[in-house]
């Protein structure tokens, strides 16, 4: 059987405020991009050369050992012909799009016309023939049994030696707020994938139909201002509901045809829309009373027979997995099987208009022979019930035991024991904390048993509910062991045995595990430390777990000469969390938008990530933002970290 391994990164983050000029709008991430691609060569580099060589880094125009994509195109003595026509182009484009191209060729000192070239690729290439170029792509929009909608989607093209390493995540914001967000390229300023929070998601797959010279009509028709990718974005941009997406997507004219596949955020609400050029030839949606709860889509017309192997195993995985158990996270495994995810995928995506932070921990692009990681918390894999587990040493007042994943629908009864003498309890155990989950009682019992018999039951109301992801930590402390439930502090069960002696940990009962893991100790605030080695390199990541306790505290990631070069400051009173830069004896500019999702006295997890374009913060396993770097070198200049204020910290972990 053929398997392929795929690793899973969180692609760079930009941000790219509407409301600033056009022609400036990219031009710091593309610096950043082009910087790190092509050092600091004097040679130019052609980017659609590069497309087509399947290597890492760009190839220089002195290289010519095969035929390029544009050669593919247009033969060599045509070029500057074309691409002078094609940067005639550009002024057809809505003004905003021409001069954010006109600032992509500023910034890579590439011609205007191999910029517009790129952008208007699928356009000028989709139409019934032997694949020019392969673009194939499968996208899937599923309902679950709560009616929740979750969007699954693979991008297959090619020319994945450069794709896969130019891939970015994009949030589109206005007034501080995220309009709209999707994942594409540099120098690439349409959309293929993208979604708008609360309202639509949206994936377009190629679809081959009708001769090329019904695209040249269509230019000429639509005077050449519809590419798709750009009609996605407009959309987007201006439409606010799944009803009014789906209603321009199914009538606007169009330039090529494809398949735009949309997810809104209530039940039915899913269709698969078959476009030729002048409008949809069919519109599949989402049906639950025809049990038709998921729609898949490759490049073939669903009203054809078709052997695609992608499309059936897609199929197969999502009957697997079954309408009560889809999630982001299920949806993520279906696209990443065999062969629905191949060679030739660039990124997947697993996302959700209801749950608009989902798309960023899955976007993702793809690195073969590695193992796969599908997690959310830092060190987690699935774990079978019921679990046992023995400690490798003793647990130290401080620690905090953490224990996460689901609790069946249905569900009775689920307990934690923490025991002495045996994995089991029976005549040779002690244990140390028993912990019931009582569901039909709605209790949450806590209790000892030592020497043959039950101590005294210890009871609090049941924080969890039967269908829903649950997270219980038990942290150690001298005098006892403090409970919460979902971040918030429920109990303190009183030592009655000495909890250095806990030797064994069992789960059991009606419950999934995502994760357990235990670590931390008391830290004494302000606590400062230095990176591992030297510095928070590219891609690593600080997990901070703690517990707000007043009005205000700070991380600081800090400079060799003391300068802060990336300070995050919760202020409780102002319902905000300000971050900022302190360099030369001066505070910079703030960046204040975002939501405010801590609460004092319940406890957080938050992971902060060094990419290269910028800081990401997420919180509680949801993205709260990103932070563009504030210093020439961020692989290299934050040789250490700071914490201070009003927090009592349980954990701090690096990795990477």
């Amino acid at each position: 059987m053929h398997k392929t391994s795929t690793h899973y990164t969180t692609p760079p983050v930009a941000s790219r405020r509407l409301r600033a000029r056009p022609y400036l709008r990219w031009k710091t991430f593309d610096e950043l991009f082009l910087s790190r691609l092509w050092g600091l060569s004097t040679h130019k580099v052609s980017i659609l050369n590069s497309l087509s060589s399947g290597d890492h880094a760009l190839v220089r125009r002195e290289q010519k050992s095969r035929p390029t994509t544009k050669e593919k195109y247009v033969p060599e003595f045509a070029q500057k012909l074309v691409w002078w026509f094609a940067s005639k182009l550009s002024y057809f484009f809505d003004e905003d799009y021409r001069l954010e191209l006109e600032g992509f060729a500023k910034t890579s000192g590439l011609p205007l016309g191999e910029i517009v070239g790129l952008n208007i690729l699928y356009d000028i290439s989709a139409f019934d023939r032997q694949h020019i170029l392969s673009l194939g792509c499968t996208s899937i929009v599923a309902e679950n049994s709560k009616g929740e909608i979750f969007h699954g989607r693979n991008l297959d093209y090619e020319m994945g030696g450069l794709l896969k390493n130019i891939t970015v995540y994009v949030d589109f914001t206005k007034g501080g707020k995220i309009l709209y967000s999707g994942v594409t390229f540099a120098l690439y300023n349409g959309l293929l994938t993208g979604q708008r929070p609360g309202a639509f998601t949206v994936s377009l797959n190629a679809r081959y139909s009708g001769a090329y010279v019904y695209n040249i009509l269509m230019e000429l028709y639509t005077r050449f201002r519809r590419p798709v990718s750009y009609f996605i974005r407009e959309v987007l941009h201006n439409k606010r509901t799944y009803d009014e997406a789906l209603q321009a997507f199914s009538t606007e004219h169009l330039i090529s045809p494809s398949y735009i596949v949309i997810g809104g955020t209530k039940s039915g609400q899913g269709a698969v829309v078959s476009r030729n050029r002048w409008k949809a030839k069919d519109v599949y949606t989402l049906n639950w009373e025809k049990k038709r709860w998921f729609l898949v889509e490759t490049n073939f017309d669903h009203w054809n027979e078709d052997h695609d192997e992608r499309r059936l195993k897609a199929i197969e995985e999502l009957k697997n997995v079954g309408p009560v158990y889809l999630n982001g996270q299920s949806m993520m495994k279906v696209i990443s099987s065999h062969p629905v995810n191949n060679n030739m995928t660039i990124f997947s995506s697993s996302f959700s208009a209801k749950y608009p932070n989902l798309i960023l921990p899955y976007a993702t692009r793809q690195h073969q022979h590695s193992s796969t990681l599908l997690i959310m918390h830092h060190g987690d894999v699935p774990l079978p019930v019921p679990y046992n587990s023995r400690l490798g040493q003793p647990l130290q007042a401080g620690q905090t035991l953490n224990i996460h994943g689901r609790i069946n629908e249905g569900a009775q009864v689920a307990e934690l024991n923490l025991l002495h003498g045996a994995n089991e309890i029976g005549p040779l155990s002690q244990v140390i904390l028993h912990l019931k989950l009582n569901f039909h009682d709605k209790k949450f019992i806590m209790n000892t048993f030592t020497d043959g018999a039950w101590g005294k039951e210890e009871r609090e109301s049941m924080p969890f509910k039967a269908g829903h992801e649950f997270d219980l930590r038990i942290r150690v402390l001298e005098e006892s062991l403090e409970v919460s439930a979902d971040g918030k502090k429920i109990h303190e069960f009183k030592h009655r045995l000495p909890y250095n002696s806990i030797e064994f940990l069992q789960f059991k009962g009606d419950a999934t595990l995502t994760g357990v893991h235990w670590g931390g100790r008391f830290y004494q605030i302000p606590w400062e430390t230095a990176f591992p080695h030297g510095s928070l390199g590219s891609g690593q990541r600080i997990h901070l777990y703690g517990v707000p306790k007043g009005d205000r505290w700070n991380f600081d990631l800090l400079a060799r000469n003391g300068d802060i070069l990336f300070h995050l400051n919760p202020r409780f009173k102002e319902k905000t969390i300000v971050r900022n830069a302190h360099k030369n004896g001066f505070w910079e500019k703030e960046e204040r938008e975002g939501d405010f999702p801590l609460e004092k006295e319940r406890g957080f997890d938050m992971t902060i990530v060094n990419e290269p374009y910028s800081i990401q913060i997420f919180i509680n396993n949801q993205r709260f933002g990103t932070f563009e770097h504030r210093t020439p070198n961020p692989e290299s200049d934050y040789i250490g970290m700071r914490i201070d204020g009003d927090i009592e910290m349980t954990g701090i972990e690096f990795s990477h």
